[in-house]
């Protein structure tokens, strides 16, 4: 028991003495705790949410304690390093505008670790960073230069470790700061250097990608700086030991930079930020002392922080214009905000609505448009482009009035817009209605235009309406009268039908006009309604030369005179009818009853005669297009003695002048002609004409025989089917007496009167002048259908458009002659010239209105359904026309045509595609020639040269072309260009010659450049010189040889072309072309004095240019001076040094050429032979798979050129002793020359 209590007693004290150890321990280890400030760390303490950080600043009231500045800092960086983060090309001003809101000199050490630090973990975003430096620099210098610090102290370190990584990225990003001008560029070029030193494979890598981003600026601020880099890079490539990868990309820098750093562009638009006036540029160098500022980064207690506050706010309200706004409002939380925060969001964008006064986008689109159409090719690929522009709603007509304003604004058409159009309005309806909302609109307010735009819009217009592009009722808007046009809108109605009239044709522009399904669209052009405006229309269309638009309102005219006359004529006869009225009460009743048999008979005919009417056929409006061509017929026969009938009231019997039936069946199946139906139209009545017979001339003259009067009765019927309404009269002729002799009374005075009206009124018939009369032959050719007819092309005698002046000399003996077609006032006509005696008569033919050609000069001559029948009948027949001696003239022997002469059948080209060139009166299209060649057909590829649709109606343009086509039917060499013919049968005038796909030379060496090796270069010198002194053999002046003028055949092979300036001895002097726009630059001194002289040494002259062009790249010489200047110093022989590629052999040749005593140049036959002792020496030309003329497309080099035979079979001939030159009365005017032509033979 005893020993229970005290073990319980032992263990009550072990359990006091625990407790008391517990107590004493807990005492020493509960002591009272710091508060743990989390703003104090390093980290600056965990995250605190921004609602609780703003609760916690509003706990504090006093802003100058460090508390609140240290919320206020920790807030700062926050801020800046989310806004930093979110920065973008799209929302970069956003971006800078919400950090300027924060006070960024208190954080700038903030600002620049954030900017740092996000741009090494996105070098992509390089140039949006440097962006933002750029305009936070732009304000606050101290900021900029701080980060430019830090960046050099980065890029040290690296480049010193080897970090190849992070050197690429720091050096990307001073890179883009050098592009905003952040820092001035010999920082660049010392980097470089500092880099190529000792070249490395890492070191090269980072220079190259140095310069793809900063390359753009340096090339434009510092060139030379730049070439020495590439220098520098060139050497390593050549002499360094690198990697191939390496090479690799020292030659990709080496390509980027040919293209002129196209993909690396220094600034982009969107990151163009900063005026060139308020960039501040930090010049630094990798030696200066750098300054990281490193306690910018951690809080700093600012005792002054109000006052500081304030400062910055003032900065921020004047220099910034920023104005100051609640910063609470502006705090940026990461909690998602709540609905109620976002609906007032959204209400309040949904109300404000922004309006754009300055349409600052309108002409950002219109701008863009412009500079679409301005860098395209052609039109397609201007289409394409356009198309590719996202079109808001309303700008696809703001995109039409855009295409219409650029072809208003140049200063000729060009077909380009027209073409351009076109497409657009195929793609979409609203394009097409667009074009025909503005072209109304163009005609309405045509008053407002210059003649410039207004001849381009009408261009436009009439090429629109050409190709059905646009609807033709824009043209029912227009009132062709005096009182509703103005002259603006004449010239704007003229200039539109004369471009139809020349992209559809004559035939078919009338038949559009002819269309009942578009008289809306003409009739107030064409107007009906009122004899003025009808005639005012009609003398319109006469003045500008399209008179043979009117001739159904003539005819509507001429009806509407008719029938006011008749109605005069009835309303005169009412009243004497009513006159007489008392006279005839007073008469007897017998009286009476021999008026009523009178009366009644007079009606029997006249129903008999409307019976007659109704049988016969009716008039094709295509063969007869009024009832005054009865009168016209009958006059003509008249005149001709086929109708000799006398009316005798005494009943004698008339006689007709008999013929032998014979030469009548074949007269009468000569002149027979089918109609479109298939009944024949036969000229019937009786015919007067002279025949020769071998006897003599004999006349017949008998009374009407019995067995004569039967044939006739017999053949009445078949008469009536196919007489017309011509046949009126002649039908009563025929039949048997019965009718009696009232019935032929009165169809002679029908006669009479008709006849008397068209003497009587002879405004009233149509102007031969006004009918396009090339193409009235061609259809009356297919409406005869005969097969001893042939068309009039087709005939040897037929040359064409060929001027007066060009066909004198072709007529040589008695009676040669000739047929041509010349123009007058825009009004083409055929014109017989034949040589009488010792001169040249030259007659018009003239077309008569139902279609017949006659000979203007006799106005009672024959008529006849073709020209063939009328050279036919006038080869057998005397015309009666007197020459000198007083004789009849008759037609000889037709005038073969010249070999070169070429139907436009025979050539096919489209007109609708851009020309391969353009001069100043014709346009080069591609197209194809048919030929005969060892008797079989070939179509050959050709360049067609055409006159100008503005130029075509100039006689100068014609007798251009058809001039250097006659001088190039004279040369055929491998060195020329291959002529084929001229096609002037019918216009427009066309030159087809040799295709040459290489183009200009001028252009071949612009493209290809350092391409073309030295010896390739000197072989195109030898073919242009063996060229021209093919040329100067054949006594051939050219004048204009230049590199533009040069062309690159099919072979390869240099070709002289252009000879539009040529003379030769070929052709007479007088005929010589006057040179009013010369090529200054090629002019030797001697032609560009007051009285020039043109001799083979000035084309010598010529070819030292060619030769200066060649070894400069295709550089004319003084590309930028004015002609004046350029004259003064070709007189003072101060001409251009040759380029540094030039071979000293080519420039002791140009010593020699340029020269200003022209008996002391060389001749071509020494200057071919120098090119080929230059080639047989160090010059040789290259392998001919190397030449660079291969690389042009359709052009392969075969083989070179031989020389020496041309050279040693040939002998040159010595200048004659009498030399024509071209001697002129002129002043020089800016290139252009004003002057009296004379011609004069020069003696040496």
């Amino acid at each position: 028991m005893f020993q229970c209590n005290t073990s319980e007693s032992s263990r009550n004290e072990r359990n006091v003495f625990q407790e008391s150890n517990m107590s004493s321990e807990e005492q020493n280890t509960q002591k009272p705790k710091k508060d743990m400030d989390l703003l104090h760390t390093r980290t600056g303490g965990a995250y605190i949410p921004p609602a609780k950080l703003k609760m916690m600043q509003e706990q504090i009231s006093d802003k100058s304690s460090e508390m609140y500045q240290r919320l206020n800092w920790e807030r700062l960086k926050k801020r800046i390093h989310g806004q930093v983060n979110k920065a973008n090309t799209g929302n970069l001003l956003n971006v800078i505008r919400d950090l300027l809101r924060e006070n960024v000199i208190r954080g700038r050490g903030l600002l620049a670790r954030s900017i740092i630090q996000a741009q090494s973990y996105s070098p992509t975003f390089s140039n949006v960073y440097a962006a933002l430096v750029a305009v936070i620099n732009s304000h606050f210098p101290n900021i900029g230069m701080l980060i430019i610090h830090r960046l050099l102290i980065q890029f040290k370190r690296c480049y010193k470790r080897n970090d190849k990584t992070s050197t690429v990225t720091i050096s990307k990003f001073i890179a883009h700061l050098i592009n905003q001008q952040v820092i001035h560029e010999i920082l660049a070029l010392e980097m470089m250097i500092l880099m190529l030193e000792n070249p490395t494979d890492d070191s090269v890598e980072v220079t190259v990608a140095f310069l793809k981003e900063c390359g753009a600026k340096l090339s434009e601020i510092s060139p030379r700086g730049l070439n020495a880099i590439f220098d520098r890079l060139r050497s390593i490539l050549s002499d360094s030991d690198i990697d191939k990868r390496i090479q690799y990309m020292i030659e990709v820098i080496f390509h980027i930079r040919k293209d002129k750093f196209q993909a690396y562009p220094a600034l982009i638009d969107e990151l163009d930020l900063i005026e060139e006036d308020d960039q501040i540029t930090h010049t630094i160098t990798l030696e200066d002392p750098l300054m990281p500022e490193n306690e910018l980064n951690v809080f700093k207690y600012d005792p002054e922080f109000e006052k500081n506050e304030a400062e910055y706010e003032e900065i921020r309200r004047d220099a910034i214009g920023f104005e100051e706004e609640d910063s609470d409002e502006e705090e940026e939380t990461e909690e998602a905000p709540d609905e109620e925060g976002v609906e007032t969001q959204q209400g309040e964008k949904q109300s404000t609505v922004i309006i754009d006064n300055t349409e600052q986008n309108l002409v950002a689109f219109r701008r863009n448009i412009y500079l679409t159409i301005q860098s395209s090719l052609d039109f397609q690929e201007a289409a394409h482009k356009l198309l590719k522009i996202d079109l808001k709603n309303g700008q696809d007509v703001e995109l039409c009035n855009m295409i219409v304003d650029c072809c208003a604004q140049q200063r000729t058409y060009e077909k380009f817009y027209g073409l351009l159009a076109e497409r657009f309005c195929r793609l979409r309806k609203e394009f097409q209605e667009a074009f025909e909302r503005i072209a109304r609109d163009t005609y309405n307010t045509i008053h407002r235009f210059e003649y410039n735009k207004l001849r381009n819009m009408a261009c436009l217009v009439a090429h629109l309406l050409s190709t059905d592009a646009i609807s033709w009722d824009i043209l029912d808007q227009i009132s062709l009268n005096e009182e509703d046009t103005t002259s603006s809108g004449r010239i704007y109605i003229k200039i539109v039908f004369q471009e139809l009239a020349e992209f559809l044709g004559v035939e078919n522009l009338l038949q559009r006009i002819r269309d009942p399904t578009m008289q809306s669209s003409f009739d107030k052009i064409f107007p009906r309604d009122n004899p003025n405006n009808t005639r005012f229309s009609i003398n319109f269309f006469t003045t500008i030369g399209l008179g043979y638009l009117t001739v159904d309102l003539r005819l509507h005219l001429d009806q509407a005179r008719k029938k006011a006359k008749a109605k005069e004529v009835s309303s005169s006869s009412e009243s004497t009818s009513s006159d007489s009225d008392s006279d005839e009460s007073s008469t007897s009743s017998e009286t009476d009853d021999s008026d009523d048999s009178e009366e009644s008979k007079r009606s029997s005919k006249s129903l008999q005669k409307s019976e007659k009417m109704k049988k016969i056929p009716k008039i094709d409006p295509k063969e007869s297009h009024s009832s005054k061509n009865i009168g016209r017929k009958n006059e003509s026969d008249c005149e001709d003695g086929s109708h000799n009938r006398t009316a005798e009231q005494s009943g004698e019997k008339r006689k007709i002048r008999s013929y032998d039936r014979e030469s009548h069946r074949k007269m009468e199946k000569k002149y027979e002609g089918d109609e479109s139906n298939g009944k024949k139209h036969k000229i019937t009545g009786e015919r007067e004409y002279d025949e020769e017979r071998r006897n003599g001339r004999k006349h017949y003259r008998t009374g009407r025989g019995e067995n004569e009067l039967k044939e006739r009765k017999h053949d009445e019927k078949g008469k009536r089917r196919r007489r017309d309404s011509n046949d009126l009269e002649s039908r009563g002729k025929g039949k048997n007496e019965k009718s009696g002799q009232d019935d032929r009374e009165d169809k002679t005075n029908k006669n009479k009167r008709e006849h008397k009206h068209e003497i009587c009124h002879p405004q009233c018939t149509v102007n031969h002048s006004d009918v396009l009369i090339l193409d009235k032959s061609r259809d009356i050719a297919k409406k005869s259908g005969k097969q001893q007819r042939k068309e009039l092309e087709d005939q040897h005698w037929y040359h064409g458009l060929l001027s007066r002046g060009d066909i004198e000399k072709l007529l040589v003996k008695h009676g040669d002659f000739l047929v041509r077609v010349t123009e007058n006032q825009g009004i083409h006509q055929i014109v017989l010239s034949i040589h009488v005696g010792e001169r040249n008569i030259h007659l018009t033919i003239a077309v008569t209105e139902d279609g017949r050609f006659q000979l203007s000069a006799l106005r009672r001559g024959k008529r006849f359904p073709s020209i063939y029948d009328l050279v036919q009948y006038y080869k057998i027949h005397k015309i009666k026309i007197k020459d000198a001696s007083g004789k009849d003239i008759r037609l000889g022997d037709g005038v073969p045509k010249p070999k070169w002469l070429v139907k436009h059948e025979a050539i096919n080209y489209d007109k609708n595609k851009p020309p391969l060139g353009s001069g100043n009166f014709a346009d080069v299209y591609l197209g194809t020639f048919s030929c005969d060649k060892d008797g079989k057909k070939h179509v050959v590829p050709v360049a067609i040269k055409i006159i100008k649709p503005e130029k075509g109606g100039g006689r100068e343009a014609k007798q251009s072309m058809i001039r250097e086509g006659k001088i190039m039917s004279f040369y055929n060499h491998e060195n020329i260009v291959q002529f084929y013919g001229v096609a002037c049968d019918r216009p427009p005038i066309a030159i087809v010659m040799e295709y040459c796909p290489g183009g200009s030379l001028e252009n071949h060496l612009k493209k290809q450049k350092e391409n073309i090796v030295i010896g390739e270069r000197i072989e195109y010198c030898l073919e242009a010189a063996l060229g021209m002194r093919y040329l100067h053999i054949q006594g051939c002046l050219h004048r204009d040889l230049a590199a533009r003028n040069c062309l690159i055949s099919m072979d390869g092979l240099v070709k002289i072309s252009d000879f539009g300036l040529s003379k030769t001895d070929a052709l007479e002097r007088e005929n010589d072309v006057e040179m009013i726009d010369i090529p200054v630059r090629w002019m030797a001194p001697e032609t560009l004095v007051r009285n020039p002289q043109f001799s083979k040494k000035s084309d010598v002259w010529s070819f030292g240019v060619l030769l200066y062009e060649i070894f400069n790249l295709g550089v004319k010489p003084w590309p930028g001076d004015e002609n004046k200047k350029i004259a003064t110093n070709i007189r003072r022989i101060r001409m251009p040094q040759m380029p540094s590629i030039t071979p000293p052999a080519i420039k002791d040749l140009i010593s020699f050429i340029w020269i200003k005593n022209a008996e002391s140049r060389p001749n071509f036959k020494i200057i071919c032979r120098k090119l080929h002792d230059m080639q047989k020496n160090d010059l040789k030309p290259p392998p001919i798979s190397e030449f660079a003329v291969n690389r042009i497309p359709n052009v392969k080099r075969l083989e070179y050129i031989k020389v020496e035979h041309i050279l040693d079979e040939t002998v040159e001939e010595p200048e004659p002793a009498e030399t024509p030159t071209i001697t002129t009365d002129e002043t020089i005017e800016g290139g252009k020359r004003i002057r009296k032509r004379l011609a004069n033979v020069k003696k040496i």
